[in-house]
C-alpha cells in the first residue's frame, strides 16, 4: 500500500460546549461526505455502497472509542474509481481537554500483484475543504492551515513582504508563487486552481510584474520567480542562505515546449499535486491523542470483560476479543511495515538526488524540472535574432491588439503552414523580440493548445 497524502487540522477548545459543537459539526460534514460518495446510511457503523463517480462497489467502516470523556471517531472509506486501483480515505477526529483534531490520510494499492508502472492521481478530499470553509482558526501548531484560496500580491510593497516571508525560517507550509507575463498567468486562473488542489497543504501567491521584481531584489534572480514562471518554495528548516530556497521552478518555456496535445496544464497540476501531497504523507504525523484514546479504550474494554468473565460464555467472549485485537494488531503491523519500507525507499532516493545535485546539469533528464533552476529562467533572456536563425514561439494568451508569445523548443512536427493572415501573432513576435525583420513565418498544423509558430529571420 502506498501513502499518498496526510492532512492535520487543530483547534483550541475553550469550553465543553465548544467541544460538543465541533463534534456535531464534524459529524455533519462526515455524513454529507458519505452521502456524496453514495452511502445510503451515513450513520451506520459499516456497509457497502455504489460509488456515484465510478459505479463500483465501495466499503466503509466507522469506529468510535471513548476514554476519560475524550472521544475518537474514525471512518475508513474504500473505493475503486479506476481499473486495478483501490483508494483508501481515513478520516479521524479526536478531542483532548483543550484541543480538537482532524486527521485525514489517503492511500492506495492495486487489486492484483503486477510489476508495472501505474499512474495514481490523488485529489484533495472534499470533506477537508468543507471543514476548512466552516472555520477560520484551523491550525497546525501555531500556524494557520491554508484554506484553498490564493493570495494576490500586487506592487513593490506587497512583493517585499512576500520576499521576506519566503526567507523566514519559521514557516512550515510550502509556498507556490505564480507569476504573470504581461499581466496574465501562463494559463488563465492557474493560481486559483492550484490553491484548490493543495488546500490544507500549501500557500499559493499570485504576483504581478512589480511584485516579482521586488522579490528578485531581496532574494536574487536565481531564487526568484517572474515572466510567467511558477515556483515551489519548500520551508527552509533553518537552512543557510545557500540552501534556503530549495524547491522547483517551472518556466513557460519548459511547460509550453511539451504542450503538443493541449494537456500541459492538466499534466502540470498533477505533477505539483503529487509532489506536495507525497511529502505530506511522510511529514505530517497523527496527533498522539488518537493513539492514547485507542489504547485507553481497549484496555478498559478488556478490563470490563475480565471482570464479567464468570461463565463459559463470558470467557468465550473474552477470548474472542483477544483474538480480534491480535488480528487487528497484526494487520496494523503489516501496514506499518509497508509504510516504513516505502519511507526508507523514498529517503534513499532523496539522498541519491541530493548527491546528484552537484553534477553537471546535462547529466539529468532534460524533461525534468530543475531544482534551483536559474538556467531555465535565463532561457527567456535571448539576444536579438540574427539573419538565418530559426526560432519557435508558443501562444500564451490573446490580447485585443496582439498574441502573447513565449520562446519554446522545436515541436518536431513537419506540418508547417504559411501564415499569411496571422496579424496578431506577427505583432506578438515583434513585441517579444523588439524587431520585425523576419524572413518567413509558419504555423504548426499539428500542435494543439494554442498557436505554435516557426520564424526564420
Amino acid at each position: 500500500m502506498q501513502s499518498l497524502a496526510a492532512y492535520l487540522l487543530e483547534r483550541t477548545v475553550n469550553s465543553e460546549d465548544e467541544k460538543i459543537s465541533l463534534i456535531a459539526e464534524t459529524r455533519k460534514h462526515l455524513s454529507n461526505w458519505l452521502k456524496e460518495k453514495g452511502v445510503a446510511d451515513p450513520a451506520g457503523s459499516s456497509g457497502e455502497f455504489k460509488s456515484i463517480s465510478s459505479s463500483e462497489t465501495g466499503h466503509y467502516k466507522r469506529e468510535t472509542a471513548v476514554s476519560n470523556d475524550e472521544i475518537l471517531e474514525q471512518i475508513r472509506l474504500e473505493e475503486s474509481p479506476r481499473n486495478n486501483q483501490i483508494f483508501f480515505t481515513n478520516v479521524a477526529f479526536a478531542t483532548s481537554k483543550t484541543r480538537f483534531f482532524v486527521y485525514i490520510t489517503l492511500s492506495a494499492t492495486t487489486k492484483t500483484s503486477i510489476i508495472s508502472p501505474i499512474s495514481i492521481d490523488a485529489r484533495c478530499p472534499s470533506i477537508l475543504r468543507d471543514i476548512l470553509r466552516n472555520g477560520t482558526q484551523w491550525k497546525v501548531g501555531n500556524y494557520l492551515v491554508p484554506h484553498g484560496d490564493r493570495v494576490q500580491i500586487k506592487g513593490d510593497e506587497k512583493g517585499l513582504e512576500l520576499a521576506h516571508y519566503l526567507k523566514s525560517s519559521t514557516r512550515i507550509f510550502p509556498v507556490v508563487v505564480v507569476s504573470e507575463y504581461e499581466g496574465e498567468q501562463i494559463w488563465r486562473g492557474l493560481g486559483r486552481k492550484i490553491a484548490h488542489d493543495l488546500a490544507g497543504l500549501a500557500q499559493i501567491y499570485e504576483v504581478d510584474d512589480k511584485a516579482s521584481w521586488a522579490i528578485t531584489d531581496v532574494i536574487e534572480k536565481q531564487n526568484s520567480c517572474y515572466s510567467g514562471a511558477i515556483r515551489l518554495y519548500w520551508p527552509s528548516n533553518g537552512s543557510s542562505s545557500v540552501e534556503q530556497f530549495h524547491g522547483t521552478l517551472w518556466t513557460p518555456y519548459k511547460l509550453l515546449s511539451n504542450d503538443k496535445d493541449g494537456e500541459a496544464e492538466a499534466r502540470f497540476r498533477r505533477q505539483i499535486r503529487r509532489r506536495v501531497m507525497s511529502v505530506s504523507a511522510l511529514t505530517i504525523l497523527p496527533p498522539k491523542e488518537i493513539h492514547e484514546i485507542q489504547s485507553a479504550s481497549a484496555r478498559k474494554r478488556l478490563t470490563d470483560l475480565e471482570g464479567k468473565a464468570s461463565s463459559t460464555d463470558d470467557l468465550v467472549e473474552l477470548a474472542q476479543s483477544y483474538l480480534d485485537d491480535a488480528d487487528t494488531l497484526r494487520s496494523e503491523n503489516t501496514e506499518l511495515q509497508e509504510k516504513l519500507s516505502l519511507a526508507i525507499t523514498r529517503a534513499e532516493n532523496a539522498e541519491a538526488i541530493a548527491e546528484n545535485i552537484s553534477r553537471p546539469l546535462q547529466e539529468f533528464d532534460t524533461e525534468a524540472p530543475t531544482e534551483n533552476g536559474d538556467d531555465e529562467q535565463e532561457e527567456q533572456d535571448l539576444s536579438p535574432p540574427v539573419p538565418g536563425e530559426i526560432r519557435y514561439y508558443k501562444k500564451v494568451r490573446n490580447t485585443p491588439s496582439h498574441d502573447l508569445l513565449t520562446h519554446v523548443a522545436d515541436c518536431k512536427h513537419t506540418s508547417w503552414q504559411a501564415a499569411h493572415k496571422a496579424e496578431k501573432a506577427k505583432k506578438g513576435v515583434e513585441k517579444l523580440e523588439g524587431v520585425s525583420n523576419w524572413d518567413v513565418i509558419h504555423h504548426c498544423g499539428t500542435c494543439k493548445g494554442g498557436g505554435m509558430w516557426r520564424v526564420k529571420w
